[in-house]
């Protein structure tokens, strides 16, 4: 690297950079091969866009069209006296005079010699050059504007004068009567442009001595930086109070042992679960809840046993059969039906950031996702999915864990509707039972979430 670079110069740091990104890029997705990174790079296109710094101390050699948007103090056109063009003699034409049947695009002529006659290929030909010119002068309006102080425009002339389109001649015919002829050091004529400065130069050292002052480093500089005040304490609900899978599950209540044990011992008995199927249960329910109610009914049942199928053949078809008629006894229900209607969104992500209620510690950020979103006439409702077998008899013998769940989406859910009572369920797929949450229970939870996000 070093080599190249003190070959080819600081600026190609940034293209040494991208082949580097590209190939570690490459190497973690593919087959580590040369041929196969080589014919990456040839199948694409790719530009690297830098941020050139001005006031460096270099002379800095590109072409025209890569100056565009920069400035310098002072810059040289050294080569004004051509009027080459980067098309190729002998290209395609596109003959738009041609005569065709309508609708048929014009046509493309490779001239060959014998050709210059035909009117078609001069009017081509005439419409090509007329574009090279157009596109000479908006580079030289590029290269004219680029000079903050100085502006040397040269050229140099060989065996044949040069054309009278040539930038050199164009500038000069520009600015004919504002030239001064001067002789320059070897004799030769220059003609020279001349405003005179309106402000005096600034006093002072130059930019050369100062340079070479030596500075002291400030004291932060070799200090450690220090700690950052922690702004936000990130939140999970359904982390808040975890449900430890090593645990017994009498110590654990209701809900550990679903997670331990997800369907019924007669089905498949404890020494058969493993790691994987430890929430496959209500994985396949919750899934089946968001997307049947977007299937026409009468499709439900198929559905049902096609998804099942698909994703469950760990299971047992007993066990997928009883995952369905549950989740189709829950959408069938007449009492429930409003909360899988149109106004409902199923697993809606929620982000949101609330400052500690006295203001006496950092802010609390939540992110999360909402089994179901319900919007009814009169309030917002927060719904919850859960597969305990059996639920609990009543709100106060919920699981800890749950009641932190729902407090925490409440209070996300009530910044995005202010003006709506926000109310928050859990619906037990097993009977099924719709079971809402009191306010207060909820508000007793929720002035403790600082506390337990904290820990």
């Amino acid at each position: 690297r070093a080599r190249m670079l003190a070959r080819l110069g600081t600026e190609a740091a940034d293209a040494i950079d991208e082949l580097l990104n590209l190939a570690l890029a490459y190497d973690e997705t593919e087959a580590p091969t040369l041929q196969g990174f080589l014919s990456r790079l040839r199948q694409g296109q790719r530009e690297i866009k830098r941020d050139m710094e001005q006031g460096r101390d270099e002379v800095r050699v590109m072409t025209v069209h890569g100056a565009k948007g920069l400035e310098a103090p002072i810059v040289f056109l050294p080569d004004t006296c051509s009027t080459r063009s980067a098309r190729r003699p002998n290209e395609l034409l596109l003959l738009e005079e041609a005569e065709r049947q309508s609708g048929l695009p014009a046509p493309f002529l490779w001239p060959i010699k014998g050709m210059s006659k035909v009117e078609a290929v001069q009017a081509a030909r005439r419409r090509v050059r007329l574009a090279d010119t157009e596109e000479r002068n908006r580079l030289l309006y590029v290269a004219l504007t680029r000079a903050r102080d100085r502006l040397y425009v040269a050229g140099f002339e060989g065996a044949h004068r040069p054309p009278p389109d040539c930038w050199y001649n164009l500038i000069k015919e520009g600015l004919a009567g504002r030239l001064d002829e001067v002789k320059g050091p070897d004799g030769h004529t220059v003609w020279r442009l001349r405003s005179e400065q309106a402000v005096p130069p600034a006093a002072g050292r130059t930019r050369a001595s100062a340079a070479t002052d030596a500075v002291p480093l400030p004291a932060w500089a070799s200090a450690a930086a220090p700690q950052e005040p922690l702004l936000t304490q990130p939140l999970v609900p359904s982390r808040l109070a975890p449900l430890e899978r090593g645990a017994p599950a009498e110590a654990l209540g209701g809900a550990a042992r679903d997670r331990r044990h997800p369907v019924e011992p007669a089905i498949l008995s404890p020494a058969q679960l493993t790691d994987d199927h430890r929430f496959l249960r209500g994985n396949l329910t919750h899934a089946l809840l968001e997307h049947l109610p977007g299937v026409p009914q009468r499709g439900w049942a198929a559905a049902a046993a096609a998804f099942l199928a698909r994703h469950g053949g760990q299971l047992s078809a007993q066990v997928r059969r009883a995952i369905a008629d549950e989740t189709l006894g829950i959408l069938q229900d007449p009492a429930l039906a409003q909360l899988f209607g149109p106004d409902s969104r199923a697993e809606v992500p929620i982000a949101a950031e609330f400052p500690h209620p006295d203001r006496s510690g950092p802010a609390l950020r939540l992110t999360g996702k909402i089994d179901r979103l319900v919007k009814t006439d009169s309030s917002v409702l927060i719904l919850d999915y859960k597969t305990n077998r059996p639920p609990p008899a009543d709100p106060q013998s919920v699981a800890e864990a749950y009641l932190f769940q729902l407090a925490a989406y409440r209070l996300g859910v009530a910044q995005i509707f202010p003006e709506s009572p926000v109310e928050a369920a859990i619906l037990w797929t097993d009977g099924p039972q719709f079971m809402k949450m009191p306010a207060d229970l909820l508000d007793t939870y929720q002035s403790r979430l600082w506390e337990r996000a904290a820990g």
